[in-house]
């Protein structure tokens, strides 16, 4: 029998607890109306009684058990789960039915005295546990709005790991609601984690702890702070995927950046607000040679040259004050020698995550920047003096902005306060120069080098320049700046025209021996056949005497002529045959030519016709024919030929070709012949022919070659003169040795 009684009170004690959970449930269902949750409390409490009553029906049936012990548990049910109306329902209720179903006479609504007091007492005691359990009610529904309200999920945990309580905001994290589940069933994942670990030792060491982890269901990291309780453990979980994100991210740009600070060549630090140091790179380490904490005290002060500590504590002082970033070239001492290095620092203040500012500090080595630039400054001091000493000027001009960069007595040069374009250079430049000297940047542009000569008006005076110079070009090959140097050639101009001048007279003067020569013959031959006239009777003899004495003057009247054009200065072009100029001269050449007994040879070309100073060109021809003479020995031949071709530099031309089968010139005499005084002739040369002719024969756009060889079995030598048949030939073309 009362195995049987244990049984059901048993059953009834797990019917209770499945209530309980079931009854939490129900109640805190948010989705319900006010109505309905207002008839579900009240329904709850007549469920209460009627449980309350069948188990004092079956305990009734068994043994004498009071009935207001098992109703005092509806009333009190009632109250927690419905409040006080609910609660006054309950208790009522159960009055009546104790009444009337337990309290003799049965299934009657009557009470004796006795019945009545402890209806009364059943009454006031259940008023005071409603009062109780009311009160409990809305203390424990303001935490449940408090812990809502938590931005961090909660959950407590009895001692069977049965979850209990949990916020809304634990069902948002975990997506559903762990009331009631047990929690390795609920997440199994969790049993042999760090999970287990710490709410295993929270629960037995019944100390808090907190941990974090990532939850892999939720792919989001958590952390939990885990507290002991009288039930078992409260957790409360925040979600830090966000922040372990950030940190990652935070962690890898600063491993990233701290790795560019290691490896960078650079001293690099960092220091707070007050300008402690609280970071350097090992290259600052191993320079100073001073532990971190050493560098923290501010002993690197100590490394600072004398003369430059002050300064430099000085700006470090104001830009800390100010929060401004500074600039500074000091010294400082290298502990691995002692010697001393030049530093550019530069600091720059930021703001780190807390908004505090600090200041990042990057200091480079500048110690062969500085003697570099020392040594461009002398370089530049020396290049100034021997300018100045040269009276030459030097230059830099860029082609794609136009600026010119005077690097030395340009403006002196050419008489302007700052020669600092393009522009200026082209208004200084004689207007009847200008088109040339443009021509000739043109084609440096192309070749690479530029030569030019022009004039500029300087403080009134006419004055002849040069420019040498040579372009630049990038990677693409693509011009970008010409480079050079001018000086001052005016009195090497005068020395020229004076050399011209009297090359002229020496040219007139060899001259005149062969003129002497030539008018003396036929004068001789005059004087004989007027002897002979005198003695001659004969008529017919007399009149050949006569016509030949009057051969005689006329060559004598011709030579006169040929010395006249020759010596005569020309004023302007005219047009001329080369075929007849060589002819003019070869007449003033005959009687040494007979003397030297060598064979001339001619092959003119028709319409070898172009505009020219003649006389300048008979100075030029006699020049070549002479020295062809002089070269000759009996029996060689001087062959004289002209044509008229087509050049890709010059156009149109009259090739001039003067050829001699002497004893030739060596490779090392072919590149001296242009140089004036130069001569291989010694006390019978002025060593200016070749000099005055190629002079010439720029001067008329053209150009002279020459080849030359003194081998004993093939000797001889080959000149050629091309001058340009168009007008607008090229001005000024130099000359080479081939």
């Amino acid at each position: 029998m009362l195995s049987r009684v244990f049984a059901n009170i048993d059953a009834a004690r797990r019917r209770l607890h499945l209530y309980r959970f079931t009854l939490t449930i129900l109640a805190t269902q948010p989705s319900l109306s006010p109505m309905v949750r207002v008839l579900k409390t009240y329904s709850l409490s007549l469920v209460f009684v009627a449980t309350a009553f069948v188990l004092n029906r079956t305990l009734h049936s068994l043994t004498v058990a009071p009935p207001f012990a098992t109703f005092l548990w509806a009333v009190i049910l009632s109250a927690w789960f419905g409040g006080t109306g609910p609660a006054i329902l309950a208790m009522v209720v159960s009055a009546f039915l104790a009444d009337y179903y337990f309290f003799p006479p049965l299934n009657h609504a009557s009470l004796s005295p006795s019945e009545l007091l402890r209806v009364v007492l059943f009454l006031g005691t259940s008023s005071i546990i409603t009062l109780l359990a009311s009160r409990e009610r809305r203390q424990s529904r303001k935490l449940g709005s408090i812990l809502d309200g938590m931005s961090d999920a909660f959950l407590v945990y009895d001692k069977h790991w049965v979850c209990v309580r949990a916020n809304s905001r634990a069902r948002d994290l975990l997506g559903r609601d762990p009331v009631g589940t047990i929690l390795w069933q609920a997440a199994p994942e969790t049993r042999d984690s760090i999970v287990s670990e710490r709410l295993h030792r929270v629960m037995q060491e019944r100390v808090p702890l907190s941990y974090e982890h990532y939850y892999q269901p939720l792919k989001a990291w958590l952390q939990a702070d885990c507290f002991p309780t009288d039930e078992g453990v409260s957790v409360f979980l925040r979600n830090i995927t966000e922040r372990k994100q950030s940190e990652e991210i935070l962690r890898a740009s600063e491993a990233r950046y701290r790795f560019l600070a290691e490896s960078m060549s650079q001293y690099v630090w960092t220091s707070d607000e007050k300008g402690e140091v609280d970071y350097a790179n090992q290259h600052f380490l191993n320079f100073t040679g001073q532990t971190f904490e050493e560098i923290k005290s501010g002993k690197t002060t100590e490394l600072i040259h004398a003369e430059d500590r002050a300064r430099v504590l000085a700006i470090v002082g104001e830009s800390l004050a100010l929060k401004k970033p500074y600039e500074v070239e000091y010294r400082a001492r290298r502990s691995s020698d002692g010697a001393y290095r030049w530093f550019l620092t530069r600091c720059e203040p930021f703001a780190d995550a807390e908004g505090k500012v600090k200041w990042l500090g990057t200091g480079i080595d500048v110690t062969e920047r500085k003697k570099a630039a020392d040594i461009i400054n002398e370089n530049r001091r020396q290049m100034r003096m021997v300018l100045d000493a040269a009276q030459i000027g030097a230059w830099v001009w860029d082609l794609k902005t136009d600026e010119v960069v005077d690097l030395g007595n340009m403006s002196e040069i050419f008489g302007v306060s700052s020669l600092n374009s393009i522009e200026v250079f082209m208004n200084c430049v004689h207007p009847d120069d200008l088109a040339r000297t443009k021509a000739g940047i043109a084609a440096a542009l192309d070749t690479g080098r530029y030569d030019a000569e022009f004039r500029v008006i300087r403080n009134g005076e006419l004055r002849w320049l040069r420019a040498l110079g040579s372009v630049l070009t990038d990677e693409k090959n693509k011009p970008t700046q010409l480079a050079g140097v001018s000086f001052d050639i005016t009195e090497k101009k005068r020395i020229e025209q004076a050399l011209l001048k009297s090359e002229k007279l020496a040219a007139v003067g060899r001259l005149a021996a062969s003129v002497s020569h030539e008018i003396n013959n036929p004068l001789e031959a005059v004087t004989n056949l007027l002897f002979l006239m005198e003695r001659e009777n004969d008529t017919s003899r007399l009149h050949e005497y006569t016509k030949v004495a009057q051969l005689e003057l006329s060559r004598v009247t011709e030579i006169a002529k040929q010395t006249l054009r020759f010596h005569r200065q020309p004023s302007h072009r005219s047009t001329a045959s080369v075929g007849e100029l060589t002819d003019s001269v070869l007449m003033l050449f005959r009687g040494r030519i007979a003397q030297v007994g060598v064979e001339i040879e001619r092959d003119y070309a028709s319409g070898d016709m172009f505009l020219c100073y003649a006389s300048e060109v008979r100075q030029v021809l006699a020049n070549l024919i002479s020295n062809a003479l002089d070269a000759s020995r009996s029996g060689t031949r001087i062959h004289i030929r002209t044509k008229v071709v087509n050049t890709s530099t010059l156009g149109r031309c009259v090739r001039l070709t003067v050829a001699d089968t002497g004893r030739g010139m060596s490779s090392a005499t072919q590149k001296l012949i242009y140089e004036p005084f130069f001569t291989t002739k010694e006390s019978t040369g002025t060593g200016l022919g070749l000099w005055v002719s190629l002079e010439i024969a720029r001067k008329h756009g053209g150009i002279i070659r020459v080849r030359s060889s003194d081998n004993p079995d093939h000797h001889g030598t080959v000149f050629v003169i091309l001058f340009p048949m168009e007008n607008g030939a090229a001005s000024a073309t130099s000359s080479a040795a081939d």
